[in-house]
């Protein structure tokens, strides 16, 4: 009876173990197929352990390293989704563990009077209590297999040097059961070991953490990437829909919303000045000396009047040699002001030897009873206009003087 109690202990401690690998290893096959694989190997290694005890007169330490450490160690890495020192450091602690316990169990039913049920009854309740811890820090052991394949083979060895020195205290030169001034160098050695498997699984832990930090931090990073790479694609679209890609001023499609918007508002935004202006001899110049020196000279237009204007107007190129500005707001003598001293500024921007900018421009404010812009566009213009014609009878100047 007692033969069969040791047996039985035995081969539902390599059970256990084969459980236990199953429950922290990524298995390289699905999960029943690698659950049924090695309940097959099981039943083979369990039937084969109990012949070598009985049939061939093995002890229980060498059939067991014969039936079960060698062929579990062969079919795990088979098995296993890693072959390298991730696998060896998982068997061989699982290995550990399992001689731990079974020393443990044995040497308490030697202080308990060497009743084979107590170590059966121990055998039980401590797997029971490694099946959950396991199934506790599965995830976070996977995880740190997955994530970080160096520096295993250091604890796969630790782990080989921890199973040889429990193999010798627990069965050279004989069993432990017939040396036991031993059972406290035996203990305190598995409490030594687990406290350093401790320290490991702690290890873990704060790699499993600082990985989730460092996930947490690049995926803030991947965010504010995001956002920023939305806002540079939003302010390309801005641009693309309301600035004159030639000039930098803002476009057609601006003006129009920015007139919607004083229109919106007429009460707040008074008083509303309104300026045309239109390019002359832009049409000579590209027909002279090419278009390049056309856009040379929108360009320059555009500066001049930011220049001279933008400190009370907001300056708008409608399209081609036109030029349309607004205030709002701003103090009348001070708008008036400025656009009394358009024409000098122009004069003397010339005559400093830059490229030389002739302009026609119309200019007035939004008049009392003027509930939206259109009289005043409609004035600016008519003014920019007649502005046109008159420089065109006194004084324009050949195209290739310019």
């Amino acid at each position: 009876m007692a033969d069969a109690l040791a047996l039985a202990g035995d081969i539902v401690s390599c059970g256990g173990l084969m459980l236990l690998f199953l429950l922290l290893t990524e298995p390289r096959y699905p999960m029943r197929r690698t659950a049924a694989l090695l309940s097959a190997v099981f039943a083979v290694t369990a039937a084969a352990y109990i012949a070598a005890v009985l049939g061939l007169g093995l002890t229980p330490g060498q059939a067991s390293l014969v039936c079960f450490s060698i062929p579990s160690l062969t079919a795990c890495l088979l098995l296993s989704k890693y072959r390298d020192g991730r696998f060896l450091f998982t068997f061989c602690t699982i290995d550990v563990l399992g001689f731990m316990l079974i020393a443990v169990s044995r040497i308490s039913a030697v202080l308990l009077g060497g009743d084979d049920w107590v170590s059966l009854f121990f055998r039980l309740v401590l797997m029971g209590l490694l099946v959950a811890f396991f199934l506790r820090i599965r995830g976070n052991y996977r995880r740190v297999m997955a994530e970080h394949s160096t520096g295993w083979g250091m604890l796969a060895a630790v782990s080989v040097l921890f199973y040889a020195m429990l193999y010798l205290l627990v069965t050279y030169p004989a069993p432990l059961i017939g040396r036991r001034e031993y059972i406290p160098v035996v203990l305190f050695f598995c409490a030594t070991v687990l406290a350093t498997y401790v320290v490991i699984y702690q290890a873990i832990v704060r790699m499993v953490k600082l990985s989730e930090s460092e996930q947490s931090e690049l995926l803030l990073q991947t965010r504010l990437e995001l956002q920023k790479s939305q806002l540079e694609l939003q302010q390309v679209y801005y641009r693309m829909a309301y600035v004159d890609s030639l000039t930098g001023l803002a476009n057609r499609a601006s003006f129009e919303r920015r007139r919607k918007e004083i229109e919106a508002d007429l009460v707040h935004n008074r008083p509303v000045w309104c300026v045309s202006a239109d390019l002359n001899n832009l049409k000579e110049v590209n027909d002279a000396r090419g278009h390049e020196w056309g856009d040379r000279l929108l360009r320059e237009t555009g500066q001049l009047l930011t220049q001279l204007l933008g400190e009370a107007f907001e300056i708008f190129r409608l399209g081609g040699d036109e030029f349309m500005l607004l205030s709002c707001g701003k103090p009348s003598d001070k708008v008036s002001a400025l656009l009394g001293n358009l024409y000098p500024a122009i004069e003397a921007h010339n005559a400093a030897g830059n490229l030389p900018v002739s302009l026609a421009v119309g200019w007035d404010s939004l008049r009392e009873g003027e509930d939206d812009l259109a009289p005043l566009i409609a004035r600016v213009d008519r003014e920019m206009y007649r502005r046109k014609r008159e420089m065109k009878k006194d004084a324009s100047r050949p195209a290739d003087e310019i």
